[in-house]
């Protein structure tokens, strides 16, 4: 009797999307992985939110419903509650999360070690973590939405524990971000916007208008002066395949490479001027320099975008409470006319330059093409044609995995484009607040930075205990 060849199925192909960025609140980076054996049983979405600050809320509720645990995974057993902190994974289509309960999705208010089903009952093909409330696109090209509603990011205006639908109309959606504002200590003052992209390219908005609970910006990208609970078209006529939302400014790339920005201008991230303005943007307007891009990510006080060359173009400004580095254009000279503002740690403007166009960064000695690109608050990373990885910006925690944290005798922070040390060929590299996390060729997943917060695990490698709290190059977790 022959026995059959076993089955080898092929390697889903990885790739990275980041999700967005709020300079006090949030960097959610989605990695897409080839799950196997006990754990997620399709191809997988990792994804890593670290939020500052635990929540003081408390529970008014028990929880209505008892997480399901995905085969392999145990038990779930549930932990203490830090619901700013939040992971979550699509397998098949089906959701899982884990770590804060009341944004994970899980429902309840307890949080997990262990991933535990998200019970929706159906099948999810897109996904993007905010600080406070998530989205997710079915099959059929709906929005559903979870976690913190009370300013309209959700539809009504109250906290979702678990996937309601949002948007169920004859538009249909392909792109979905989530944005919006907590205070880095207490977790309160918080808001949430969401935005969305349909089949056609056209831009959606709702939710919180301003950009936080103690500014007044517009970031829905209308003149709307007040929070909504339905999503408004806001751009006709272009057609938009990405959108990134950053702290009190957005921007979306269009199929034709071109970049609009909207938001707030105070830290001259926008590159809509030549000259320094704080003037706001209430609408999505082309930006002047920036042609031939592909893509977007915001970062705390800095913008990045990649060209179709595979260089990265930067722009925004320096705080005295931030990196030196964060440029990538190896200096930290205030005045320099390399960066439009320089500040200081009160947030005092000390120079200004001449000119506030977008900078080329050079390419270092042995990189390659550029083919992807993720920020982080202070630090930055890229991807080039021949799987390496290249790191600068702050490096309090080891974020740029080189080596050493800022304080350490051997590398400060970063100031130009290093090398990060692999073992093996990288196919995907995602920023989160502290660190990073990256896939190689062979589909393990690495991780680097910060490894915990109130003993929470941000590596994601098991450990409840650390030697130190920071991981400054990359270890393997997967």
């Amino acid at each position: 009797m022959n026995t059959p060849s076993p089955v080898r199925r092929r390697r889903p192909r990885l790739k990275p999307v980041l999700l967005g960025f709020g300079g006090v609140a949030l960097v959610a980076t989605l990695i897409t992985v080839g799950a196997t054996g006990a754990d997620f049983t399709d191809r997988g979405q990792f994804n890593y939110l670290v939020t500052m600050g635990a929540s003081t809320s408390s529970p008014t509720s028990t929880p209505t419903s008892t997480p399901t645990a995905p085969p392999g995974s145990g038990n779930g057993v549930p932990t203490q509650n830090f619901s700013n902190v939040h992971s979550l994974a699509r397998a098949g289509g089906t959701l899982y999360g884990w770590a804060g309960a009341q944004t994970s999705g899980v429902g309840g208010y307890s949080d997990s070690l262990l991933p535990v089903r998200v019970p929706a009952g159906t099948t999810f093909t897109e996904i993007a973590l905010g600080p406070k409330h998530n989205l997710a696109i079915d099959q059929n090209g709906d929005i559903w939405g979870w976690g913190y509603g009370q300013t309209g990011a959700l539809g009504p205006y109250a906290d979702q524990p678990t996937p309601v639908k949002v948007v169920s109309t004859a538009t249909k959606y392909r792109k979905v971000a989530a944005g919006g504002y907590i205070n880095l200590g207490t977790g309160q003052n918080q808001t949430g916007t969401s935005y969305a992209i349909d089949t056609n390219g056209n831009l959606w908005s709702w939710g919180a208008w301003n950009g936080g609970a103690q500014t007044k910006f517009h970031v829905l990208g209308d003149s709307t002066g007040a929070n909504r609970s339905t999503p408004k078209q806001v751009t006709t006529g272009i057609d938009f395949v990405d959108v990134s939302v950053g702290w009190e400014k957005n921007m979306a790339v269009a199929r034709d490479g071109s970049v609009y920005a909207w938001g707030s201008n105070h830290m001259a991230g926008l590159a809509l001027s030549d000259t320094y303005s704080t003037s706001e943007v209430v609408t999505p307007t082309r930006s002047p320099f920036l042609a031939g891009i592909v893509k977007v990510a915001m970062g705390g006080r800095t913008a990045y975008a990649l060209d179709r060359d595979g260089y990265v173009w930067v722009w925004g400004s320096k705080s005295g409470t931030q990196s030196n580095s964060t440029l990538g254009i190896g200096t930290t000279n205030p005045g320099n006319d390399k960066l439009c503002k320089w500040s200081n740690a009160s947030e005092q403007t000390t120079a200004i330059a001449a000119v506030c166009k977008p900078l080329r960064v050079g390419r270092a000695s042995g990189q390659a093409a550029l083919t992807d690109i993720s920020a982080g608050e202070s630090h930055f990373y890229a991807l080039d044609s021949n799987g390496a990885v290249w790191a600068w910006g702050g490096n309090r925690f080891g974020n740029t995995g080189v080596g050493t944290t800022s304080n350490g005798t051997t590398v400060q922070d970063t100031l130009s484009p290093t090398k990060v040390d692999f073992s093996v060929r990288i196919t995907a590299v995602a920023a989160e607040y502290f660190g990073g996390v990256a896939v190689d060729v062979n589909g393990g997943v690495w991780a680097w930075g910060r490894t915990n917060m109130n003993s929470i695990n941000l590596l994601g490698d098991g450990r409840s205990s650390w030697p130190s709290n920071a991981q400054t190059t990359p270890k393997k977790v997967k």
